[in-house]
């Protein structure tokens, strides 16, 4: 039995062509990329983030970056199945996206740029579920369109509360 075992111990190795093979690298395909700020509460405020909509190896996921970070974890990874809602939110420029039971409240730098960010981030979640991805872009009831004009006006209004459109996307 002892010269069985030594005779496996004394193997030579196995030629690299048998080595296993590296593994291939994931693709990614990059939907919608850009600058966003992140709502990180009241001690932190708001914090300059990069933010990736991705299909990553087939699944589409959102993810939260710091500006500049090329990594491919960044801070935060949520599958776009697990996004509940996504949906303008208090100033004309501000977007909210249910995770679970949290939400992340996310600023663009314009408004057209949020509508971009909403339309982008509900037409994965459509395309994902299998809906068609033409016509009324509401999410769990909420519309995601950017407020009418004659709303966005009465929003301009609010958009020095900072603290106070913060603390309705906390409640």
């Amino acid at each position: 039995m002892e010269a069985a075992v030594d005779a496996l111990d004394n193997l030579p190795p196995p030629p690299e062509d048998l080595a296993a093979p590296a593994p291939a690298p994931v693709p990614v395909q990059v939907i919608k990329i850009g600058p966003v700020r992140k709502w990180a509460g009241y001690l932190k405020g708001w914090q300059d983030r990069q933010l990736r909509l991705s299909n990553v190896g087939g699944q589409v996921v959102l993810q939260v970056f710091l500006p500049g970070d090329t990594g491919d974890a960044g801070l935060s990874l949520f599958a776009i199945s697990q996004v509940t809602s996504c949906k303008q939110s208090g100033k004309a420029s501000r977007f909210d996206v249910g995770v679970g039971v949290e939400n992340l409240l996310f600023e663009a730098a314009s408004v057209a740029l949020c509508a971009e960010w909403i339309a982008a981030i509900v037409r994965e979640q459509r395309r994902v579920r299998g809906e068609p991805l033409d016509g009324d872009m509401a999410v769990n009831g909420h519309s995601s369109a950017v407020a009418a004009p004659a709303e966005t006006d009465a929003l301009a209004a609010t958009e020095g509360d900072d603290e106070g459109d913060a603390a309705a996307a906390d409640d």
